[in-house]
């Protein structure tokens, strides 16, 4: 792993912290997946932070991992610092399935890509699910998914009506999120021999095929 921190005001104070958090998720996820090599840069940039956690990641491909963080959040080691360490496993579960099947081009792969990577992250904290995972009530969840059937395996979608809301279609935020979720969710309580973990290079269709939509 190398780790770049940004050399600012705003998180040079928080250094031996983001050092000990990156290692930390680092080390627990490289027992499981093979991330060996992975680039992690740290940012102070609030813009692009999560405003309910303070932090926000985002992995491009197979090698890198930015994570933006609010360093002036009030209670940045805390709250922030546990969440960064959730974010990292999350995208170093990205990495992993980089360096396998893709992220993916389709609606569907998208869905089961992230569903997975917050079902690792719980895999390894054993904590409750993050607010985007719950993000629709159940007759939300039906009517959108039902609508979301008509573009499952269309790879011109638009990941950010569908991840980040659109307030034209009618899609509430977050609920990519939510629906791969519930997807990756169904497939392993019907197949509870099976971890996230070992999944991260899985054909997403495998994964939908339990799924009783």
């Amino acid at each position: 792993m190398k780790l770049e921190i940004q050399k600012s005001k705003q998180v040079s104070k928080y250094q031996e912290e983001l050092k000990k958090v990156a290692a930390s998720a680092y080390n627990d996820v490289s027992a499981l997946l093979p991330i060996e090599g992975v680039k992690i840069f740290i940012r102070h940039d609030p813009s692009s932070a999560i405003p309910e956690l303070g932090v926000g990641g985002y992995s491009p491909d197979g090698d890198e991992i930015y994570v933006a963080v609010d360093a002036s959040h009030p209670k940045f080691e805390s709250f922030v610092i546990p969440n960064i360490y959730r974010t990292l496993l999350h995208e170093m579960h990205h990495t992993a399935r980089w360096r396998g099947p893709g992220y993916g081009e389709t609606l569907l792969e998208a869905l089961v890509t992230e569903g997975l990577a917050d079902h690792f992250e719980l895999e390894i904290t054993n904590n409750s699910p993050q607010p985007w995972d719950e993000a629709l009530s159940a007759e939300q969840e039906r009517a959108l998914f039902d609508r979301a059937i008509e573009e499952l395996n269309n790879n011109k979608y638009s990941h950010e009506d569908w991840f980040y809301g659109s307030e034209k279609r009618k899609i509430p935020r977050w609920t990519g999120y939510t629906l791969g979720f519930n997807i990756v969710g169904e497939y392993l309580r019907k197949n509870p021999d099976k971890k996230p973990s070992a999944l991260y290079s899985c054909d997403a269709r495998d994964i939908y095929g339990s799924h009783k939509g």
